[in-house]
C-alpha cells in the first residue's frame, strides 16, 4: 500500500474533518466532533490505553458504516497530528509550541512510547529547534504543566532570560533556578575532574599558554564557562573559543601554531569525550534527585496547639466555626453578621436539616487554619486582640478579613500592624511579602512591599524561596515597576550633572575643576551611582539618606584636603538648600514610584 493511498482526507461543508482509511473498522470521534475512520489494529498496537478502551463493547455503532464509535477527550487537530505518527503517512507536527506540547502530552497519556519517540525525533530536526535560549522559559513552563519531564529537563539546560516572566510562575521559576544551581554544581565538579585527569591525555597540547596541569588556559576558561552556563555547551561556542585564542597574539609570531593546527579528528575525539562527561553529569544528577524524591514522605507527626482566646465569653454561642485542622470555635452569629456581609448572607439562608451539629450548634467548616481563626476572633470580639508578630502571618490574617468582606476588621488589623511597626526585615522576607500580598489581593501591602524591594537586588539570591509565592504576572509587574523607578532615578541624577541648571550651578567655579564642569568630588558620587544603576536588577536603588550622607562626607574630605575656599563658601551659602534639593529629587522619585506601582493587574 503506498503512502498516498493509505488515508484520504476531505473537508465537507460542515467543517467536520473525516479521515477515511481503506481498511478502517473503527471511528475515533474528538471532543469537537471530528471523526477519523482508521484501522483498529494501528490504534491498539500503538497504545495499551486505547487498546483497553477499544475492547469495551459499549461503544455506540455508526449507522452508515456499522463501525464502533470511540469518543475521546482530545481535539480534532490534536488527533489529526497524532494519527499522522501512527498511520504510515507523512507526519504532521502542529504549527505552535503550545499545540506541540499538547501533542506530546497526549501521546504520553495514551502510553504511546514509539509514537513519542517519533515525534521527538522529528522535533530534533526542526530548524530552528523547538528548545533554544529564547524559548527555554516558555517550554519549561508548558512541559511542567503537561508533565513532560524530558522536555522540562532539556529546557532547563537552556536557561536564559526570555522576557516571558508572565508565562512562568514564580514557583516554577524558583524550581528551575534550584535545578540550574544544582546542575551547575555537578558540572563544575565533573568537568574539573575531567580537565585534571582526562583532558591532557586526549590531546597532546603544546599550547603557548598552559595551566599547571598542562591544559590550555583558553580551554580551561571555556569549560569553566560551561559549568556557569550550561547553554554554552555547543560545538560552535567551542570553536569560537578556539578561534579567539589562536588569533589573540600581539603579532603573527606569537600566534598559537599548535592549537591552530590541530586536526579535525583530534577536535572531534576531544569533543566526544567532553560531551560524554557533560551528559553523564546531568543524567547522574537527575537519577540522584529522582531517588531522593522517591524517598521523601510527607510528615504526619507535626501537631499545632491552638489556645482558645482567653476572656472570650461563649455564653449563648449559636454557631461553631471549625478550622481546616479540626479545631472548633464556639461564636455568635450576630457578631459574625455585624462584621461580615459574607456571614450575614450565609446565616440568612435556610440550613439543611441533616447539617453537622456539635452540642446542638450548627457547624460551619472554614478553609483557614486554627491559628488564623484564633487571631481573627480576638479582633472580632471586645477582648484583647492578638495580632501575629510575624509580618507574613499578619498579611494572611489581613487576607482572611478581606476574603470575608470585614472592612472594619481590616482597618483594625492594619492599625495594630502599624502600632507594632511590623514590616519585613530581610530581602527574602520583603520579596515574600510582595508575593503574598499580590496573591491575596492586598493592594496597599503589595504596593508598599514593591517599594521596599527597591532597597535590594532583584536576584535569585535575594528573592530565595519567596519566588514560590509569585504568580507570573506579579513577577513581571514588579520587574517593570523596578525598571521604571530606575529610569526615573537615572533621570534625576543626570539632571544634577547639567551645570546649566539649578541646583548644580552653584558649584561651577571650583578651583580644582574646569570652570564649566561639576566639581570632581561631586561628579564622582553621581557617576558612580549612575554606573551602579545601569542594571535595574543587580543592585538596590539609591536611598535619599545615603545620597545626602555621601554628599556631606565627600564635601568635607574635599575641603579638608584641598582647602577649597570656593566650595566651602558655596556650601555655607547654598549647601543646605542644595542637599535638600538632592533629597527632594529622590523624594519626588518615591512619590512617582507610588503612581507607577502596580495597583491593579
Amino acid at each position: 500500500m503506498s503512502e498516498s493511498s493509505a488515508i484520504s482526507v476531505e473537508e465537507p461543508l460542515s467543517g467536520t474533518l473525516i479521515s477515511n482509511h481503506p481498511h478502517a473498522d473503527i471511528i475515533l470521534r474528538s471532543r469537537d466532533s471530528h471523526e477519523f475512520k482508521v484501522p483498529k489494529v494501528y490504534i491498539a498496537d500503538s497504545s495499551p490505553v486505547l487498546a483497553e478502551l477499544i475492547q469495551n463493547r459499549s461503544h455506540p455503532i455508526d449507522v452508515a458504516t456499522s463501525f464502533p464509535v470511540v469518543r475521546l477527550s482530545d481535539s480534532g487537530a490534536t488527533l489529526s497530528n497524532l494519527l499522522s505518527f501512527i498511520i504510515p503517512i507523512t507526519p504532521d507536527l502542529p504549527s505552535t509550541v503550545e499545540d506541540t506540547m499538547v501533542l506530546l502530552s497526549t501521546a504520553q497519556r495514551y502510553e504511546m512510547i514509539l509514537v513519542l519517540t517519533r515525534i521527538r525525533d522529528h522535533l530534533t530536526h526542526q530548524n530552528p529547534p523547538l528548545i533554544r535560549d529564547e524559548t527555554a522559559f516558555h517550554i519549561y513552563s508548558l512541559a511542567k504543566k503537561h508533565s513532560l519531564r524530558q522536555e522540562a529537563d532539556q529546557a532547563a539546560r537552556n536557561l536564559e532570560s526570555s522576557g516571558k516572566l508572565d508565562i512562568l510562575s514564580g514557583a516554577l521559576l524558583y524550581e528551575l533556578w534550584g535545578y540550574y544551581q544544582k546542575v551547575r554544581g555537578y558540572l563544575a565538579s565533573d568537568l574539573s575532574t575531567f580537565m585534571t585527569l582526562g583532558a591532557g591525555a586526549r590531546i597532546n597540547f603544546r599550547c603557548i599558554k598552559l595551566t599547571s596541569s598542562d591544559v590550555p588556559i583558553w580551554l580551561k576558561d571555556y569549560i569553566d564557562s560551561i559549568a556557569r552556563n550550561p547553554a554554552l555547551f555547543t560545538l560552535s561556542e567551542f570553536h569560537m573559543a578556539l578561534t579567539r585564542h589562536v588569533s589573540s597574539g600581539p603579532r603573527p609570531s606569537r600566534y598559537c601554531q599548535s592549537c591552530s593546527s590541530m586536526s579535525s579528528k583530534t577536535i572531534d575525539n576531544f569533543w566526544a569525550a567532553l560531551s560524554d562527561v557533560f551528559h553523564r553529569s546531568i543524567e547522574n544528577y537527575l537519577l540522584i534527585e529522582n531517588e531522593m524524591r522517591s524517598r521523601q514522605r510527607p510528615s504526619s507527626d507535626s501537631t499545632t496547639t491552638v489556645l482558645i482566646p482567653q476572656s472570650l465569653d461563649t455564653h449563648n454561642a449559636d454557631v461553631v466555626l471549625r478550622s481546616s485542622d479540626g479545631v472548633p470555635f464556639c461564636v455568635h452569629k450576630s457578631i459574625l453578621s455585624m462584621a461580615s456581609p459574607f456571614f450575614r448572607d450565609m446565616f440568612s439562608l435556610p440550613q439543611p436539616a441533616d447539617s453537622e451539629r456539635v452540642d446542638g450548634l450548627p457547624v460551619v467548616h472554614l478553609p483557614e487554619e486554627a491559628e488564623v481563626l484564633h487571631h481573627l476572633i480576638t479582633v472580632l470580639y471586645p477582648i484583647p486582640s492578638v495580632i501575629p508578630d510575624i509580618y507574613e502571618k499578619a498579611l494572611t490574617l489581613l487576607a482572611v478579613s478581606q476574603k470575608y468582606d470585614m472592612a472594619a476588621i481590616q482597618s483594625s488589623i492594619r492599625a495594630e500592624m502599624k502600632n507594632k511597626n511590623l514590616h519585613p526585615l530581610t530581602a527574602t522576607a520583603t520579596f515574600r511579602a510582595y508575593g503574598v500580598a499580590s496573591a491575596k489581593g492586598l493592594t496597599p501591602e503589595m504596593e508598599n512591599a514593591a517599594r521596599l524591594t527597591l532597597d535590594f537586588p532583584m536576584s535569585f539570591e535575594s528573592m530565595g524561596d519567596a519566588l514560590s509565592t509569585f504568580g507570573g504576572w506579579a513577577l513581571r509587574d514588579l520587574a517593570r515597576f523596578r525598571k521604571r523607578c530606575r529610569d526615573s532615578l537615572v533621570s534625576c541624577l543626570e539632571s544634577l550633572l547639567d551645570t546649566r541648571l539649578p541646583p548644580i550651578d552653584i558649584w561651577v567655579g571650583c578651583h580644582n575643576t574646569a570652570s564649566d564642569a561639576v566639581p570632581w568630588w561631586l561628579q564622582t558620587i553621581l557617576l558612580e551611582h549612575l554606573k551602579r544603576l545601569q542594571s535595574p536588577y543587580a543592585n538596590g536603588l539609591l536611598k535619599p539618606s545615603f545620597l545626602r550622607a555621601e554628599y556631606l562626607a565627600a564635601l568635607q574630605s574635599h575641603i579638608s584636603q584641598g582647602g577649597c575656599a570656593f566650595c566651602s563658601k558655596a556650601h555655607i551659602m547654598h549647601g543646605e538648600t542644595f542637599s535638600l534639593d538632592m533629597v527632594s529629587l529622590q523624594t519626588s522619585l518615591n512619590a512617582h514610584s507610588r503612581r507607577l506601582c502596580i495597583s491593579s493587574r
